[in-house]
């Protein structure tokens, strides 16, 4: 099992995970947090406990401009609890479209972000349907391969447009069909030393 150990003077408090829908940063982001011993945090389940709203209800509900705010206003306040408890945090952040309130937060010496790409069938792989209440769909998979080539084309404009926007604000994380432990591993890789871990050995 891999060994990841701190450099304690460049450690940052928290990596934010962002890209479009179903990209995997949830998946991707417990997996990291779990892999340095972080805390972790899906910003969608703070929706739930904090405005009690599901993210179906919320999506539905409210406009792009209002959601934005309300997210970054999460994502603001998980990464000041973590400065105060000083404990790291792998936060993931759901598409967010308005980054002007996202600048200090990205600007940060503690902070770290990354766009997760990935080519579009796995992105598909990965596509879920659930109700209002969050629970899947019963023949969601013969539904979703009736319609493949529309969603298809709802995840290569969804990919694009978001990428188009992350791109000028932080690195992008190709995880090209890599299972999650392989994307912590070429995420560790990457930019380990910038957020002031060093991996002593992969999975």
């Amino acid at each position: 099992m891999a060994g990841t150990t701190a450099k304690q003077q460049n450690r940052v408090i928290a990596v934010l995970f962002f890209g479009s829908s179903n990209i995997g940063k949830s998946v991707t982001g417990e997996r990291l947090a779990k892999r340095l011993s972080w805390d972790y945090e899906d910003i969608d389940d703070r929706l739930r406990t904090d405005y009690h709203i599901r993210p179906a209800a919320f999506i539905k509900n409210y406009s792009r401009p209002q959601r934005d705010e309300i997210r970054t206003k999460l994502v603001r306040d998980r990464i000041e609890q973590a400065r105060k408890e000083q404990k790291p945090v792998v936060i993931a952040a759901p598409p967010i479209t308005y980054m002007h309130g996202m600048d200090e937060i990205l600007k940060a010496d503690d902070v770290f972000a990354a766009d997760l790409i990935d080519r579009e069938e796995n992105i598909f792989d990965r596509l879920v349907f659930t109700d209002d209440e969050d629970r899947l769909l019963p023949d969601a998979d013969e539904y979703k391969m009736k319609h493949r080539t529309y969603y298809m084309h709802e995840i290569r404009e969804d990919q694009k447009f978001f990428h188009e926007i992350y791109e000028e604000v932080m690195p992008t994380l190709d995880m090209d069909g890599r299972n999650p432990e392989q994307v912590v591993d070429y995420f560790l890789e990457l930019f380990g030393e910038q957020i002031g871990v060093e991996d002593t050995g992969k999975q």
